[in-house]
């Protein structure tokens, strides 16, 4: 038998092949970049005159890794913090005569999106909403098994804190189902992100699950004051902000490059707290606890933002994008919701062509996804200093 070879290829060879050659030179620039930490680094820090000696004598490979971004202005971004109801719920459970007397029934809804729990949880805080907004009936909800230790000590927490009753089938209840889009353009479907009737509903949430698991401590964020002392101004008592860098694992694309060197400049500039965490092997509570204790958040775009809730008042936080890659209607979404203050960093050099190019299609944008997250440090300590600010200034109005 003869095979006859043609010179076109099938739409998806041709597919899979440009997505490998995105992946080769992924792993080129990677190899050069280790090449160069080891034979000779990039004097990023000259520019820099406001960090120390000895922050600049971090890591080459975190010297290059930030000499490759142009300075870029972090953007503050606003998203709606109030929804109605039918505007992300949908069901027969909506209609006043609806037949549950005594009961409101959220059912969770199975795809392939729901496997992953940032996506999970964009239905199960809709559900937390649903009952708030009938304190009257029992909340229920239809849920077969937590595939995420998040989302299971959350399923707990709704037991133990708000005595939802939790059930595999449905009993002909009258249910609502969250409406959740998940489909990425431009713009962005209305319920792509997250949503919940109020930021109310969000520090009920936060508040009530602090306190039912003695989770307060002198470490909790928001603007209470330092001990009175006789004489002292408001200025004087009010004590400073704690700063939360949160990366991701090494396992993992989308990690800060530079977690040390950032944590080192933030302490060497403002004499500041700084704690760092990865969510990796943290229970529920613990990452809840960890949020609790921050008052300004800086973290890379990935699901361990999904507790942005438990951030305390006056919050505000930082979402940093690797090249290629930039959806803050994602979390931005869930930090309005929540009452904090929300900006992100796009960390490449040209963001409209280099989203064109990665966000087009699903395997772009995991590719994309692997990608470093290399902020410039001049561009964080300078918004950092008005967040800063910010804090201080929302404090200061609740005192």
């Amino acid at each position: 038998m003869t095979m006859v070879l043609t010179g076109r290829q099938s739409k998806p060879a041709l597919k899979y092949k440009q997505l490998a050659n995105r992946s080769i030179f992924l792993v080129a620039v990677l190899a050069l970049m280790s090449f160069l930490c080891r034979f000779g680094s990039v004097k990023f820090f000259a520019r820099s005159p406001q960090i120390s000696a000895s922050v600049q004598a971090q890591n080459s490979k975190m010297d290059l890794c930030l000499s490759l971004q142009r300075t870029e202005n972090v953007t503050t971004a606003q998203f709606r913090s109030e929804r109605q109801l039918v505007e992300f719920l949908e069901g027969p459970g909506l209609l006043e005569n609806n037949g549950n007397a005594l009961i409101a029934t959220c059912k969770f809804q199975y795809n392939n999106h729901s496997r992953h729990f940032p996506h999970a949880m964009q239905q199960l805080y809709r559900c937390h909403s649903w009952w708030l907004a009938n304190p009257d009936k029992q909340p229920w909800l239809v849920f077969k098994s937590p595939q995420n230790a998040f989302v299971g000590g959350f399923l707990t927490a709704l037991r133990d804190v708000f005595n939802v009753t939790i059930v595999r089938l449905r009993h002909n209840l009258k249910v609502v189902r969250p409406k959740v889009e998940y489909a990425f353009g431009s713009p962005f479907a209305a319920n792509f992100g997250y949503a919940m009737q109020s930021p109310r509903d969000a520090i009920v949430l936060r508040d009530s699950i602090l306190h039912h698991y003695d989770l307060l401590s002198d470490r909790t964020g928001g603007c209470h004051r330092k001990p009175s002392v006789v004489g002292a101004s408001v200025e004087n008592l009010m004590r400073e902000p704690s700063i939360g860098i949160l990366n991701r694992s090494q396992r993992t694309g989308r990690r800060f490059f530079s977690d040390s060197l950032l944590r080192d400049a933030i302490r060497e500039r403002f004499g500041l707290t700084v704690h760092m965490m990865t969510f990796d092997d943290k229970n529920f509570l613990q990452q809840v606890q960890f949020m609790s204790e921050t008052d300004i958040l800086l973290s890379p775009h990935g699901a361990q933002l999904t507790s942005i809730p438990f951030l305390p008042p006056c919050a505000r936080m930082m979402e940093f994008f690797p090249v290629g890659y930039l959806v803050p209607e994602f979390f931005g979404t869930l930090a309005a919701a929540s009452d904090v203050s929300y900006a992100y960093l796009y960390t490449g050099q040209d963001r409209i062509s280099e989203t064109a190019t990665w966000m087009k299609d699903a395997e772009s944008r995991q590719a994309a996804r692997l990608f470093p997250v290399c902020p410039n440090l001049e561009t964080v300590m300078d918004n950092l200093e008005e967040q800063i600010a910010a804090w201080r200034t929302c404090c200061r109005g609740k005192n």
